[in-house]
């Protein structure tokens, strides 16, 4: 948790850097990757769509690329749809809170996911950002607990 923490006090100082954008994005898309935490840490991708509805509210859409299980990595995929809601600006730095649900499969099973939690978005400059998040994740074919992960958005 205290590594976490200093994650996103890191990723708020670089908000001093950061381009202004008034205006949040109509649509983006995102790439990233992060780490998984089970009872040991493992990378994970991701790609991320949004659109905005109205206001700060956004669908998006993800598909997860994760490791099955702790230890030796066995690929599963997660794909997911959901809600986006900007809850705070704090000058330039927007912050989200976001859910999804949908299905995952991998070594020849498949089942429901879901995953919840929150994400900062930095602009970097004009169009750009960082979208870093930290979600509790699960699937029906993995045992994932924690996602914590950066990303590189491209919106318009």
């Amino acid at each position: 948790m205290k590594k976490t923490i200093l994650a996103f006090a890191v990723l708020l100082s670089l908000a001093t850097l950061a381009v202004a954008q008034d205006d949040p994005y109509e649509s983006f898309i995102g790439l990233g990757s992060g780490i998984v935490y089970f009872d040991e840490v493992q990378p994970y991708g991701t790609v991320l769509y949004g659109h905005r509805l109205t206001g700060g509210l956004y669908s998006i859409s993800a598909a997860d690329f994760i490791s099955k299980t702790p230890g030796d990595f066995q690929f599963s995929l997660s794909l997911s749809t959901g809600l986006a809601q900007q809850v705070a600006r704090i000058g330039n730095v927007r912050l989200y809170t976001f859910g999804t649900v949908g299905a995952a499969a991998g070594s020849g099973n498949a089942g429901g996911s879901w995953s919840g939690g929150g994400g900062i978005l930095i602009p970097i400059k004009k169009g750009w950002s960082l979208f870093g998040t930290a979600r509790a994740f699960d699937t029906a074919v993995s045992t994932v607990r924690g996602i914590y992960s950066l990303q590189v958005v491209w919106g318009k």
